[in-house]
């Protein structure tokens, strides 16, 4: 089962620093969506229904497909574009270490 405090601990330090900034669009869009992430997950917590890893599954999911910036990083036109990205950023994303257990 997947550890929440060491989750939480980094979800605080994804949204401490992504400072708000008025002409910085992107980085009040990257926290906002850490703070929804957080709330959801508070809300959760509160309604003592328990962690439904498949909403939390979700969740980063959604992070990871409209949020995270390494896919434009990544992106040269290469056909090994996304696999490079994968193994060098995806398969070490916090996300993905919370998800499979690692905490």
């Amino acid at each position: 089962m997947p550890n929440i405090e060491d989750f939480m601990e980094w979800l605080n330090g994804e949204i401490t620093k992504y400072v708000y900034r008025p002409q910085d669009t992107a980085n009040a869009a990257r926290q906002g969506a850490f703070v929804e992430v957080r709330q959801k997950i508070c809300e959760l917590d509160a309604s003592n229904k328990g962690m439904d890893i498949s909403e939390i599954e979700h969740i980063a999911g959604e992070i990871c497909d409209h949020y995270c910036k390494f896919p434009e990083a990544y992106y040269t036109g290469h056909d090994d574009d996304n696999d490079r990205m994968i193994e060098e950023r995806c398969n070490k994303c916090p996300l993905t270490r919370f998800l499979e257990g690692e905490g």
